[in-house]
């Protein structure tokens, strides 16, 4: 299947409605997007399922075998607050007045997490 083709625009069309309307039940989203992914794969060439089925498998156990390995304390609002503080570090660069130049985001996510190795 070709992005320029009739047969592609048929296929997000129905594909983008489904997962609009599965967006509340999880369950039923994953496994619609899974079988879009091999129905668009298997489209341009069958022989791509056997590929796609073994990579599906592969990722599945390894996140299973993963999972049980996360530490308990780590959350997802926790996570987000980390990597939203962590962007707006890395991309603002106030004045640095001690060194009379602009702060390097790098050392300046150093002094925030605590990281005594750089020196400010």
């Amino acid at each position: 299947m070709l992005f320029p083709t009739i047969d592609f625009a048929i296929f997000f069309a129905v594909v983008f409605t489904v997962q609009w309307l599965l967006t509340p039940y999880a369950g039923a989203w994953k496994a619609f997007m899974v079988v879009a992914s091999y129905v668009f794969y298997a489209w341009w060439d069958w022989r791509f399922i056997f590929l796609l089925a073994a990579a599906t498998g592969i990722a599945y156990t390894g996140g299973r075998l993963v999972h049980p390995a996360t530490p308990a304390w780590t959350s997802r609002p926790a996570t987000g607050r980390a990597a939203g503080r962590s962007a707006n570090v890395l991309t603002t660069r106030p004045a640095d007045p001690s060194a009379g130049r602009v702060a390097s985001p790098l050392r300046r996510l150093a002094h925030i997490t605590g990281d005594s190795g750089v020196t400010r």
